[in-house]
């Protein structure tokens, strides 16, 4: 998430680029709950 990013970092190699959402999947998780997802989601409200 660049718009989070407190210092200057240049990845050599970028998955893609993150808007400023609470994301979850491939072992990203909110309360131990939705890692196991075989996708990126973004989380709306209260999980």
């Amino acid at each position: 998430k660049r718009m989070r990013r407190q210092t200057t970092l240049n990845a050599d190699y970028v998955g893609f680029d993150c808007p400023d959402y609470f994301v979850v999947g491939y072992g990203m998780d909110v309360a131990h709950a939705f890692r196991e997802l075989p996708f990126v989601g973004v989380v709306k409200g209260d999980a």
